[in-house]
């Protein structure tokens, strides 16, 4: 019987981990199941379908999809997708969003900064541009994690009044490109997703709820982040390395599947910030 939260995530790690040992992880789990089991809309209100529960228990699956190494898009539709959307104000087009993202009814992601720098600069990727012709969307974004599976983009931008905002995209958006980038991880998908001109007459664009640059700033890393991904990330490659090097000749081997996560390790370091960056960014606190 499940009496607390403390129950609740225990449960929840149990079912990921059982799931997770079946031997699919290889393959990826199917985004069906991921749907059904209810891992999508961990974060999304009750009332929008979801379980209305918080970002630690979405850690906990997080954490579990990374012990199995398994391929999947819940990084980019359950994570920033859904932490993008809850940040924004409430309205009709939002919460059918969400409802999406909670029944897995389409894949969505998130570009909120532009990884193609240190991940740290704070600056909006794109930018909604008045023209005669209506409002266009210019700018790029790359790195963005499950950008070629999505079927919808939340793309972060500055209107032309200099508010952060995000626009929804479909994939098949004119003038809206997403073009693959390889990594070292082959369990990972990237993109860079690039806006040239994108036609905006539509509307669609959504505001945050609150102050957008402090909503914005949530989206770029905090003082806690920093300290943890500066320490964890460069931790798990020299982990990992050591790993390989104890198992030997063995350890080298595909069959090992050691290399998994040192790849996986290695593509950490640098996604979003590399660890000095981090550092760097700490040390200015204190000048």
């Amino acid at each position: 019987m499940v009496t607390g939260i403390a129950d609740v995530r225990d449960e929840l790690r149990a079912v990921a981990r059982d799931l997770l040992a079946r031997g699919q992880a290889a393959d990826g789990v199917p985004w069906r199941q991921l749907a059904d089991s209810g891992w999508l809309g961990l974060e999304v209100p009750e009332e929008l379908d979801g379980a209305g529960l918080t970002f630690a228990e979405t850690v906990v699956v997080l954490e579990e999809l990374g012990r199995a190494a398994v391929t999947t898009s819940y990084f980019g539709a359950a994570v920033l997708a859904a932490g993008t959307l809850a940040a924004l104000e409430p309205a009709a087009g939002r919460d059918e969003l969400l409802r999406q993202t909670a029944s897995g009814a389409q894949i969505l992601t998130a570009a909120v900064v532009d990884g193609t720098d240190d991940g740290l600069g704070g600056a909006v990727p794109f930018r909604i541009e008045d023209c005669p012709a209506g409002p266009r969307l210019r700018g790029h974004a790359g790195f963005v994690p499950d950008a070629a599976e999505a079927g919808l983009l939340l793309l972060l931008a500055l209107d032309p009044a200099g508010t952060p905002v995000v626009v929804p995209l479909g994939a098949g958006t004119g003038g809206l490109t997403v073009t693959p980038q390889p990594v070292v991880d082959a369990t990972r998908r990237f993109g860079l997703v690039r806006a040239e001109a994108v036609d905006l007459d539509g509307g669609g664009v959504l505001g945050f709820d609150g102050d957008p640059r402090t909503a914005v700033g949530r989206a770029g890393a905090g003082v806690a982040a920093s300290m943890a991904k500066s320490y964890a990330c460069a931790a798990a490659v020299e982990v990992a390395g050591t790993a390989m090097q104890l198992h030997g000749g063995m350890g080298y081997t595909w069959e090992s599947g050691i290399h998994v996560y040192l790849k996986r390790a290695t593509l950490n370091r640098s996604l979003f910030g590399s660890p000095a960056a981090h550092r760097r960014r700490l040390a200015r606190r204190y000048t």
